[in-house]
């Protein structure tokens, strides 16, 4: 008889093992879906936050010019070397580039210039699916007022604007990320090496400080990228950068501090040398080699 009874409640028990067993593991996969939509939520916000920190290539350039900077078309990026790209995110950084170059172009009022790295830029877009942010529209405005530099400035505003938003709101994190890199490399490349008589040294080397806290948060949206494998070189070339900002003093009250005291704020500026310019230089060249190579 007891046989009769514990064999069914043996069964009994068994299957309501499997059945809470099942549910536990169902809440269990709920939970971590939440968890994980939770977490990337967090982190597009993140990346969001330190993204619109960071200068776009007309801006960068804008401060570089407001020092005195002269256009010298030699040292962009030449607009040939746009059909090399042939791996995504080479195309990615190098659109970042060209859309520098592009920034600078318009500022000095380069027209014919201008519309060039437009249209490399457009190519590498379209390559990479996002050529619907770079509309025949902008190059219909550049043709109705060739000689119009406030247009075109409106134009190249217009452009970066759009492709953020749109870049943003697809969540490719990675091709933004990657562009904004190149464009923030190329920027500086070209505030770094156009130096002329008149220009504003102190102002240069005020430009190249502050972005100090530009190039950590550069780092923080490449290190939170879910996959940096084939881009690992650029990520570490760009790391050591910011080393060298690291190990010069910083102003606070017109006094030395260390780059690590808590009281530091955004706007203090590293006490750049000619050696310190020369060494930070150096970095960025080797990282824009990287890109554009």
């Amino acid at each position: 008889m007891y046989k009769n009874i514990l064999v069914p409640i043996s069964v009994a028990i068994a299957l309501s093992s499997c059945v809470s067993n099942d549910n536990r593991e169902n809440v269990q996969n709920v939970n971590t879906e939440v968890i994980e939509k939770d977490s990337l939520k967090q982190k597009v916000e993140q990346i969001k936050k330190v993204f619109y920190e960071l200068p776009s290539p007309m801006e960068l350039s804008m401060l570089f010019k407001e020092e005195g900077i002269e256009y010298q078309n030699e040292k962009l990026h030449p607009v040939e070397k746009k059909d090399i790209y042939t791996i995504s995110f080479k195309k990615a950084f190098n659109l970042g580039v060209y859309g520098a170059d592009l920034s600078y172009a318009g500022l000095f009022g380069k027209h014919e210039d201008a519309l060039m790295y437009f249209s490399a830029a457009q190519l590498l877009a379209d390559d990479l699916g996002i050529g619907q942010t770079f509309k025949k529209k902008y190059i219909l405005r550049l043709e109705a007022y060739p000689n119009d530099r406030d247009t075109l400035l409106a134009v190249i505003s217009d452009f970066f604007i759009e492709n953020d938003h749109y870049l943003r709101d697809k969540q490719n994190e990675n091709i933004s990320t990657y562009v904004l890199a190149g464009g923030w490399i190329e920027g500086m490349h070209l505030g770094a090496n156009m130096l002329a008589e008149n220009t504003d040294r102190e102002g240069i080397l005020k430009v190249i400080s502050g972005q100090r806290n530009s190039l950590h948060n550069l780092i923080l949206m490449l290190t939170r990228l879910d996959d940096t494998r084939q881009v690992q070189h650029i990520i570490n070339g760009i790391v050591e950068l910011e080393k060298e900002f690291v190990n010069i003093p910083l102003t606070l009250n017109n006094t030395a501090v260390s780059v690590h005291s808590d009281t530091l704020a955004a706007d203090n500026l590293a006490l750049l040398t000619d050696s310190n310019v020369q060494i930070i230089k150096e970095r960025i060249a080797e990282i824009r080699s990287m890109i554009v190579r």
